[in-house]
């Protein structure tokens, strides 16, 4: 038989609201989704991820008009896996 059902999945997109879909703080070792990096305005960062990729955290975020991704932990959690796709012309 199949697997029980998951949790709900749920997407959000990017609402206009302002352009930080992804930056990054080389100084403060960030590389965020949504909001911006720290101190650079947009409300929160929809996610933050460490420079060594075992830590992030997640908040409000205008860019994309989420809640935190999980509240467990303050926010803030260990990285078990990172996925990374590349797009180029053909």
């Amino acid at each position: 038989p199949p697997p029980p059902p998951g949790p709900a999945v749920t997407g959000y997109f990017w609402t206009g609201a302002n352009d930080y879909v992804q930056s990054v703080d080389a100084p403060l070792g960030f590389l965020t989704m949504g909001g911006g990096a720290v101190g650079g305005g947009g409300g929160g960062a929809g996610l933050r991820i460490g420079e060594d990729f075992s830590r992030c955290s997640t908040d409000e975020c205008e860019t994309f008009g989420n809640e935190p991704l999980f509240k467990s932990g303050g926010g803030v959690c260990d990285v078990e896996d990172v996925e990374l796709w590349a797009f180029s012309n053909l």
